[in-house]
């Protein structure tokens, strides 16, 4: 999972939780963090799911309450929905946990990144409005005092791509087919996520459009059915 909804535990078990992988792991847990979109999922589970203004609240005290107890000069923290104590939490995470922040957001999403994350994950986007929020996350961690350039930027989403055009259009079919769309639907659906999806060149240039923007890193989101090609295979074509 590349962030775990705040709507789903209390700041304080998500840390706990976090110390206890970030050990197991020998400090290689990336921890994400956003605000939860899915109701339905809130419904089949029987959370509460607040308002988008609150879920975003509720984020960034999170942020602030997860960087407090993380610190080793236990500063505590004190906000409308959260409290800890200035206590030192043990046990501490090491140097390698890694918080993450991502979204769709154009504002506030990047500007809780700038200010607490270590790596920002922007959701594709048309390059103008991806570049707008890679600035506005370096803009706010440059505010808060941080170093902008020690920000990670990275990306993620879903990659259909094939050997050719011809490769691209019967692989866009089948899945449309096996989902009950038609192709149209599909790259509706597609469009405006700006899924890197076409033929294996396409994808690259794709790509590296979004690396000339600042972009370190994008997250493969697997496609699964018989009709898309293993991930295995879909690193090959796109150069990975």
């Amino acid at each position: 999972m590349l962030v775990s909804p705040i709507t789903f535990r209390h700041p304080a078990v998500l840390a706990k939780n976090a110390v206890t992988i970030d050990a197991m792991s020998g400090g290689r847990l990336s921890l994400g963090v956003g605000t939860g979109w899915l109701e339905a999922e809130h419904e089949l589970f029987g959370l509460p799911f607040p308002s988008r203004s609150e879920r975003f609240d509720r984020l960034e005290e999170s942020l602030a309450y997860l960087r407090a107890c993380f610190s080793p000069d236990a500063p505590g923290f004190e906000g409308q929905h959260y409290r800890l104590a200035p206590q030192v939490v043990s046990p501490q995470p090491s140097d390698g946990l890694h918080l993450v922040v991502g979204g769709m957001g154009p504002r506030r999403t990047p500007e809780l990144a700038g200010r607490y994350a270590d790596e920002y994950n922007a959701y594709p986007a048309p390059p103008d409005e991806m570049a707008a929020r890679i600035a506005r996350a370096r803009g706010a961690a440059r505010k808060a005092g941080r170093d902008p350039d020690r920000l990670l930027i990275s990306s993620s989403g879903a990659v259909l791509v094939g050997r050719d055009r011809a490769d691209y259009q019967d692989r866009l079919a089948a899945l449309a087919a096996r989902i009950g769309a038609t192709v149209h639907e599909l790259e509706d659906h597609f469009a405006p996520r700006n899924t890197p999806r076409g033929t294996a060149d396409e994808v690259r240039e794709q790509l590296a459009t979004m690396e000339s923007l600042g972009v370190e890193r994008f997250y493969v989101q697997a496609l699964y059915g018989p009709e898309i090609a293993p991930i295995e295979e879909t690193l090959s074509l796109i150069g990975a």
